[in-house]
């Protein structure tokens, strides 16, 4: 008669113990560029925005949610981050299908091609132990390489990191964590973006490419 309770109970932890949780993510542009010019970034640009690597499941460290895992696609929301960011440091943007060759789009009358690739995402997820529920402490990271190309070839290569990090309570069954990984993300997405639209408006080439001198302000 003790057979059935316990596969029961049994059941009820396969249940309580294999949840996933996906993070809800929103575009998170950078709106702050710090850029050394009064005037954006002259002309119309081509913007081709890879963001595969971008797809990641969060895990936990330590004992605390440790069965838990939550799902981080921040795919869709870096491409429109990355044009939102965009579009306000030059003065026409245009996402364009990746497959076309850098050539063919200068020809169409653009200024040049930028080009950002998603390369990595890492995570940290810990928990602090509370009186009635934990909370959650979580780390983002996202690495993206960004090149430029003018009608005359490349202008520009580089590499940034953003961090993030984000807290929350976790919640009665950790749920509640996903807030703290969606904060992170936005965090870790606006400081990438910030970096790689600081060297885009920053770089004399680029802005030398599209035919005006543009003085740097004091």
């Amino acid at each position: 008669m003790k057979i059935y309770p316990l596969a029961a109970t049994a059941a009820l932890c396969v249940q309580l113990t294999c949840c996933s949780y996906q993070v809800q993510t929103v575009s998170a542009p950078q709106l702050d560029v710090y850029s050394n010019y009064e005037k954006k970034v002259p002309g119309k640009w081509a913007l081709i925005v890879d963001p595969a690597q971008f797809n990641h499941t969060v895990k936990a460290e330590g004992v605390n949610c440790a069965a838990h895992n939550y799902p981080l696609d921040l795919r869709s929301s870096f491409k429109q981050s990355v044009a939102g960011t965009f579009e306000n440091i030059v003065d026409s943007v245009e996402v364009v299908d990746g497959a076309a060759p850098a050539e063919t789009l200068t020809s169409r009358g653009y200024a040049g091609v930028i080009s950002v690739r998603a390369e990595d995402l890492r995570s940290r997820l810990i928990f602090e132990p509370g009186f009635f529920t934990s909370t959650a402490d979580a780390t983002i990271e996202l690495d993206a390489g960004m090149t430029v190309y003018g009608p005359n070839g490349k202008l520009l290569g580089t590499r940034g990191t953003g961090k993030g990090d984000g807290n929350s309570d976790a919640g009665e069954f950790c749920g509640g964590t996903t807030n703290a990984i969606e904060h992170a993300s936005e965090a870790a997405m606006k400081d990438l973006l910030g970096v790689l639209g600081e060297r885009f408006t920053n770089a004399p080439q680029v802005r030398a490419a599209t035919g005006r001198k543009e003085p740097a302000t004091q």
